[in-house]
């Protein structure tokens, strides 16, 4: 994934059909973990802390349907075209930064669901495939972060 164009109200990347399905695995799979228990405080038990969280909660839940339903509608054909050698992704700001959400929150999804692991890297003989499934989304959905934070321009 290269970004070929920039100005202030478009970006334009190039993308290999690799990346390309990689993408809309991710988009199609959102949300790829449950939604983390929103704590406002670690103390405060008391039932106005209880209904804070589970507004925090239901506000979450809404923003997570939201954003899949926005990078469902950029995966079609006028964000995301394919041309003869190689595939075009069109964003505006706004698009952008609802991808790099999408992107963020699977990252950190995942981080919770492995149970916030120091090492990533870690061997372990209990791990399960899902374990290593998880650490591939993370992978990849950072890959997307830094290329739609600033990939820098592909000459030519």
């Amino acid at each position: 994934m290269k970004r070929i164009k920039s100005k202030p109200e478009v970006w334009v990347f190039r993308m290999e059909a690799a990346e390309v399905s990689q993408l809309k695995h991710l988009v199609g799979n959102y949300p790829i973990t449950p939604a983390v228990p929103a704590k406002i405080s670690q103390t405060d038990t008391g039932d106005a802390s209880r209904e804070r969280e589970q507004l925090l909660e239901e506000s979450l839940a809404a923003h997570r349907a939201e954003l899949r339903q926005y990078t469902e509608f950029l995966m079609n054909a006028k964000h995301l075209k394919e041309l003869k050698t190689c595939w075009r992704l069109t964003l505006t700001h706004e698009e952008r930064e609802i991808l790099l959400q999408m992107m963020n929150d699977i990252r950190v999804g995942c981080w919770h669901a492995l149970g916030n692991p120091e090492d990533l890297y870690a061997l372990n003989a209990s791990h399960t495939a899902r374990h290593y499934a998880m650490v591939a989304f993370i992978h990849v959905a950072g890959f997307f972060e830094h290329h739609l934070i600033d990939s820098g321009m592909e000459e030519g």
